[in-house]
């Protein structure tokens, strides 16, 4: 039976292309994002490739509780399931020192990248016991793992990413329902203009492979993780690294 899909941050990049991905596998999706002019046009794009009632579009602003209920529910109203959430939605605010960081960068990235994944993750679950079934699948980061200097702030978000997923997969492991998170190392996607020449020189001279990652890359591992064939890893880190990963 075909399944019922949440993405987040779907109007570029990566959110993107993995849309498309379950699009071309015959799933229903909707995509959800702030940037709500992108993502109509987007959508706009997608309907004469798709059948168009396997897609919908939702404005979402992943730091208003109201909003991720209301995607939800939208998801669920319009194709009676949902089984499946991408959480890809985040920011990289640049990069500053502590000492010089203020305190409206670092809530507004803790905001997104951590209590975001709180809420969206929360409306969901209701939806997805309904079925007894679902797949989680949130975006950490190896900076949530090694914490990369001058990005306190992002690489704290993208920890507290990776303890609320073990946390919550642990609630979730007798409802069918996993929860588990990537850790990429760099990814090309639009989200690398935010880092500065330096940093990103920075973070590709300790991946092995001294590349960044792809996204089709990505899409491989999601594709595995939010399938019914990953029924005993739950709570769990997958790394995309290039051998960056120490542990």
């Amino acid at each position: 039976m075909s399944k019922v899909v949440i993405v987040t941050g779907a109007a570029q990049g990566m959110g993107l292309a993995i849309a498309n991905h379950f699009l071309k596998k015959k799933f229903k999706v909707l995509l959800a994002d702030n940037n709500i002019k992108v993502l109509k046009k987007e959508y706009e794009n997608l309907l004469p490739k798709f059948n168009k009632e396997n897609i919908s579009y939702s404005n979402l602003d992943i730091t208003k509780t109201l909003d991720c209920n209301a995607v939800a529910v939208k998801a669920f109203k319009k194709w009676s399931q949902l089984d499946i959430l991408i959480n890809c939605a985040g920011i990289a605010a640049g990069n500053e020192l502590v000492e010089n960081m203020s305190d409206d960068i670092w809530n507004k990235t803790i905001d997104i990248n951590l209590t975001g994944t709180f809420k969206i993750c929360r409306a969901v679950i209701k939806f997805m016991k309904k079925n007894n079934f679902g797949r989680i699948v949130n975006i950490s980061s190896m900076a949530g793992k090694d914490g990369n200097p001058r990005a306190s702030h992002y690489s704290s978000s993208k920890a507290g990413v990776i303890g609320f997923t073990k946390s919550l997969g642990k609630e979730l492991a007798e409802d069918n329902i996993t929860v588990n998170c990537i850790a990429p190392a760099v990814i090309a996607t639009p989200m690398i203009k935010d880092v500065t020449k330096e940093q990103l020189s920075y973070m590709l001279e300790k991946i092995p492979m001294k590349r960044m990652g792809t996204i089709p890359e990505v899409i491989n591992l999601i594709n595995y993780l939010s399938s019914e064939k990953t029924s005993f890893s739950t709570g769990a880190v997958f790394d995309l690294s290039g051998g960056r990963a120490t542990y």
